[in-house]
């Protein structure tokens, strides 16, 4: 199928630039109602992502497009063709001002092959099949226990490649683990899902990950309605931490730099000297514990480490071909996944006194243009004069840009979706409503 596709590419008259997504997948599927297999099941998959771009002019202004299509296995060569000329009819309406796709280094030119880093994920699951069993479901005492749990196993490999002559396969899978957990509540029953992603079989995680969840659940379940606070200490953890760090990602992005959303500036500070707590953030495409690492971008650059912030300072852009060349400066690639240094002092030493440490939102809003971040609290853990409570309703709002001197970083790092960064993010002077 490949083979046609890159040869219909390649004769097409409109199509200036493509790339090219391949993503074969063996997958092996659980279903458990409490800790009793319903269901299993192995699946095999390709799917193939084509995007193509299009050069045309109109009143004398030049403009690119561009256009996804979404190809099977099952599609034969006029279902194909048939695709192509749709994707170019859609991209062929797409007014983007002309630009280049980026000119690759020559090392890069060459067949870039990962694949030896793959894991087999199915087979160490298969292999550790009791132990993680005993480590899901063994009885820890509580309220709160597992419902039921779903596990999918993926074994997978991408294939990319870009008409600029760019070529690369890099290992694709993952562990995931869909777990529900129940109690009942003080005064309603209480259900948690959560859907867990991992790299492969790593007992110490899934079972940090499990009891985390059966403790928020329990805690869910005993949670009382918060009050208002004024002039407190707030302790933000969890997915949070990375969801906030990512309003600096966005700030230095190119895009939103050249469309005037941004106050980042290359070598001007973003943070200011004056805050207590330094940022430094590492854009990484290779992180290791991340399932979202990759090792070349969507418009064919091949990724290599770089500075996103030293001390606060801006000292690179996320970059985009379209929006860098719109910019003047040089494309170095949009990665995602990234590593943000931790503070001085270890997170037990700011669990002194009154605080509240928020541990799941209802839903956690940022807004990347103006710093605006918070929401409604589905969880936290208050402690007052020594004693501690569970709580639930209550709302943070807040500004990364205004409350910089009121924050600091743990020392301790946590492996995220998308990052390693601080285990967590103190902030002073808060009004929790």
């Amino acid at each position: 199928m490949l083979e046609k596709i890159m040869e219909i590419l390649r004769k097409h008259p409109k199509i200036s630039d493509w790339t090219v997504s391949e993503v074969q997948n063996e997958s092996a599927e659980f279903f458990f109602v409490r800790d009793k297999l319903d269901m299993n099941r192995r699946t095999k998959t390709t799917e193939l992502d084509l995007r193509v771009f299009v050069e045309f002019a109109e009143n004398g202004e030049a403009y690119k497009g561009d256009a996804v299509a979404h190809i099977g296995p099952s599609h034969t060569e006029e279902e194909i063709r048939r695709k192509i000329d749709e994707a170019v009819q859609s991209a062929s309406y797409v007014k983007n001002k002309t630009y280049e796709l980026s000119v690759p280094e020559p090392a890069d030119l060459k067949v870039q092959d990962f694949s030896a880093q793959a894991r087999d994920t199915i087979g160490e699951l298969c292999d550790h099949a009791d132990e993680f069993m005993d480590l899901v479901f063994r009885d820890r005492g509580g309220r709160a226990k597992i419902n039921s749990l779903e596990v999918f196993a993926v074994n997978g490999l991408t294939h990319f490649l870009c008409s600029n002559g760019v070529e690369a396969s890099y290992p694709s899978g993952y562990l995931m683990l869909e777990p529900v957990t129940d109690a009942v509540g003080l005064h309603e029953p209480v259900e948690i899902f959560n859907d867990l992603k991992l790299k492969g079989y790593e007992p110490e995680k899934i079972r940090s990950l499990i009891e985390r969840q059966l403790e928020q659940t329990e805690g869910r379940a005993l949670a009382e309605a918060a009050r208002r606070k004024k002039n407190t200490r707030v302790i933000l953890s969890g997915t949070a931490v990375e969801d906030l760090l990512f309003i600096a990602l966005q700030q230095a992005t190119d895009r939103m730099v050249y469309r005037g959303q941004s106050r980042a500036k290359i070598g001007e500070r973003l943070f200011s000297a004056k805050a207590p707590q330094s940022l430094n953030i590492r854009m990484n495409p290779q992180l290791e514990s991340s399932v979202y690492a990759r090792p070349v971008d969507a418009e064919g650059k091949i990724l290599r480490p770089y500075t996103l912030y030293e001390d606060g300072v801006v000292k690179n852009l996320r970059t985009q071909t379209r929006f860098s060349s719109y910019l003047g400066i040089p494309h170095i690639g949009y990665i995602s996944t990234f590593e943000c240094e931790g503070g001085d002092k270890p997170l037990a030493s700011y669990k002194t006194g009154d605080y509240t440490e928020i541990k799941t939102f209802s839903d956690f809003l940022t807004n990347p243009e103006n710093g605006d971040f918070g929401g409604e609290f589905r969880l936290a853990e208050q402690v007052e004069n020594g004693k501690k409570t569970y709580i639930s309703g209550g709302t943070l709002s807040e500004n990364l840009f205004d409350c910089q001197a009121r924050m600091v970083f743990s020392a301790e790092r946590e492996a995220r979706d998308y990052s390693l960064a601080p285990a967590a993010i103190i902030f002073d002077g808060v009004d929790l409503k």
